[in-house]
């Protein structure tokens, strides 16, 4: 049973959570019919996240690739609100939350694609941002709910009470806004956040970023760091600790892009900003 706190929104609405932030629930039981994941991320605190399908899977790579995503927590809640028609209280449950600069929000709201935006390189900006909570949701190719009238009308309720609450809320497709990039080379990157480095790597490679305006490539930044497969690790783990910027939109190649990016790690939210830091 889980140790479960519940949160009153207001005009009847409930939030429901773990007491120790993990995922609400669940479901990676070996019994599905389609592939499901599991996933462990140091920007979830190493819980152990549940991926129902193919698409949630390629969201948290992406997620724990992004220089944007400081925190993020699969099926990280579940609503509990009344609905006109219906006797039993209305439940949804996202498929994430994630707090990241507002900045972010305004450029999905522009129209960008979800894993092209989520991959840029935030501006500078973005280390003075407002910090938010963003929830989203993300609907598959074959997903018989798209249709629903009574799902769509219970999304719709779930977006008004996140609004009210001060949360953005997404839904998109996995079709463009994950399959616009290819993620496959993402866990490799990922794999060299765990190398024991000593932290003179940052200074080497802020001292070389600065020395060329910023701005570099995927080459050059290796060689800077000692070259060969230690200088590619140092890279890799420079990026997933947020202190350089790689673009990983597609692999990185020699001319990639590399740049010195807003330092967004170890930024908090006021306790009353965001339900992921709200326990």
């Amino acid at each position: 049973m889980l140790d479960e706190l519940r949160i009153d929104l207001g005009m009847g609405a409930v939030m429901v959570k773990r007491r120790d932030g993990g995922p609400i629930r669940f479901v990676i039981d070996g019994g599905k019919q389609h592939t499901t994941h599991v996933h462990n991320s140091a920007k979830s605190g190493n819980i152990l996240l549940p991926a129902e399908s193919d698409g949630e899977y390629a969201a948290m790579w992406l997620l724990d690739a992004s220089l944007w995503a400081l925190r993020y927590m699969a099926q990280p809640h579940r609503l509990e609100f009344p609905m006109n028609g219906r006797k039993r209280l209305a439940e949804y449950t996202p498929d994430f939350e994630m707090l990241a600069p507002l900045l972010f929000v305004r450029e999905l709201e522009s129209g960008g694609l979800f894993a092209r935006s989520i991959l840029k390189l935030p501006p500078a900006r973005a280390a003075r941002a407002e910090l938010v909570s963003i929830v989203f949701e993300f609907k598959g190719r074959k997903d018989r709910r798209a249709q629903d009238r009574d799902y769509i009308a219970k999304l719709e309720e779930a977006k008004r009470i996140y609004h009210r609450h001060g949360v953005h809320f997404f839904v998109f497709n996995e079709v463009p806004h994950l399959t616009c990039v290819d993620h496959r080379h993402l866990p490799s990157i990922a794999m060299d956040q765990s190398a024991a480095l000593p932290d003179s790597v940052f200074a080497t490679a802020w001292d070389y970023l600065a020395q060329v305006d910023g701005v570099s490539t995927y080459s050059d930044i290796i060689e800077a760091l000692g070259g060969g497969p230690s200088g590619r690790e140092a890279a890799h783990w420079l990026h997933m600790k947020g202190a350089i910027w790689i673009d990983l939109v597609e692999f990185p190649r020699k001319e990639t892009r590399v740049a010195m990016p807003p330092l967004l790690k170890g930024r908090r939210a006021p306790l009353d900003v965001t339900f992921l830091s709200g326990r």
